[in-house]
């Protein structure tokens, strides 16, 4: 008897709380022409796919997927046939399959290796990014033709660490040609 009793209380239980989320349902949907379609195709779509499976193709339950989505669309997967292939005819995509899969681990390691860390002294402090995220900050470049306000020429000044020396490669005159790179490769 304590069993019956505990099954009804559980019954009960349920049908409350089934019927609040109702409710809930409901007011939410009571502005949405297109959320009542939905909830209400629900159920003649679950019924539709109920008689296909049972009536019309019993036993073929695997025939059908459950919907897909993604970004292109909704998708429903059908199965057309089903064969177990033989190992040489599959050897060459299990071969490429992991020797991918070993390339990325090996790659991933050895992004995760090392540490970078920028001199300040050299770079200076961190500037804030400007622009889209992602995307190299713009550098402007001085016009051509122009002095630049750098000293130029042999014994026109040292640059102090404050002053940032002008590129090795950039002309000084329109017709001058560039100078080789004094960095190491």
């Amino acid at each position: 008897m304590g069993g019956a009793a505990a099954l009804v209380g559980v019954l009960v239980i349920m049908v409350i709380l089934i019927a609040v989320l109702a409710l809930i349902v409901v007011k939410a949907l009571a502005e949405s022409p297109w959320g009542v379609f939905s909830i209400a195709m629900t159920i003649p779509i679950a019924l539709f796919m109920g008689c296909y499976l049972r009536f019309l193709r019993p036993g073929k339950v695997g025939e059908v997927s459950a919907l897909i989505s993604d970004n292109g669309g909704h998708y429903v997967y059908k199965v057309v046939s089903k064969e177990v292939l033989p190992l040489d005819k599959v050897s060459n995509e299990i071969h490429n399959t992991l020797k991918t899969q070993r390339l990325k681990d090996g790659m991933e390691k050895y992004q995760n290796s090392y540490h970078t860390e920028t001199n300040e002294a050299y770079f200076g402090p961190p500037q804030p990014m400007a622009g889209r995220p992602g995307m190299p900050p713009h550098m402007p470049h001085p016009p051509m033709g122009q002095p630049s306000a750098q000293p130029q020429g042999p014994g026109a000044g040292a640059a102090t660490p404050q002053q940032a020396a002008p590129p090795a490669n950039a002309p000084t005159q329109p017709n001058a040609q560039p100078a080789p790179s004094s960095k190491p490769n």
